[in-house]
C-alpha cells in the first residue's frame, strides 16, 4: 500500500465569524471546505449546527468509493473506499458528551462489517485514552470506548 498522510481536526465553533464566514454550516453549506486541492468524500451535521463529521481527500488520490453511509445526527459517517487498489475504511466519528451506549455498541458493529478493509478511525470520542488515568466512574464513556478498541483488538479488527 503506498503511504499517504492523514490530518483530523477538532474545530470548535466552526460556525464563528472567525473561523469560517458562513454562520450556518449544514450539509448544503460543507461544499464550501473543499478548495482546487482537496474534495469532501461524505458528511453529517446536526440540524442545530452543533456537531458535525465529514471526511475530505486530495483531489489527486487514486480514489474510488464502493460505499458510502452517514447517520442524520452529525456523528459519524463512513466511505469505504479503494484508494491505489486496496480496500481502505475512512470513517469519522464524534462522540456524544455524555455516555451513549447504543452509540458506542453501534461502532464496532458497523466496523466488523468492513474486515477486508484497512480501516482508518478519525473520531472525537470525549474520552480519556488511557483509563487507568480516567477518574470516571466504569459507567463512562472513556471505559466504553476502551471496552470497544479492546474488543476489537482481540477480535483483530
Amino acid at each position: 500500500m503506498s503511504t499517504f498522510n492523514i490530518l483530523s481536526w477538532n474545530v470548535r465553533g466552526l460556525n464563528s465569524q472567525v473561523k469560517h464566514t458562513q454562520t450556518h454550516l449544514k450539509d448544503g453549506d460543507v461544499h464550501r471546505l473543499q478548495n482546487k486541492y482537496y474534495k469532501m468524500l461524505a458528511c453529517s451535521c446536526a440540524l442545530n449546527k452543533s456537531k458535525g463529521v465529514l471526511i475530505l481527500y486530495k483531489r489527486s488520490l487514486s480514489l474510488y468509493v464502493d460505499s458510502m453511509w452517514k447517520d442524520d445526527c452529525g456523528q459519524f459517517v463512513y466511505a469505504a473506499t479503494r484508494i491505489n487498489h486496496t480496500k481502505v475504511l475512512l470513517t469519522s466519528t464524534y462522540a456524544p458528551n455524555v455516555c451513549d451506549h447504543q452509540f458506542m455498541d453501534n461502532i464496532p458493529g458497523t466496523l466488523i462489517n468492513f474486515n477486508d478493509y484497512h480501516i482508518i478511525l478519525g473520531a472525537d470520542f470525549n474520552a480519556c485514552v488511557h483509563t487507568e488515568l480516567d477518574r470516571s466512574s466504569t459507567d463512562s464513556v472513556s471505559f466504553r470506548v476502551f471496552k470497544v478498541l479492546e474488543t476489537q483488538r482481540k477480535n483483530g479488527v
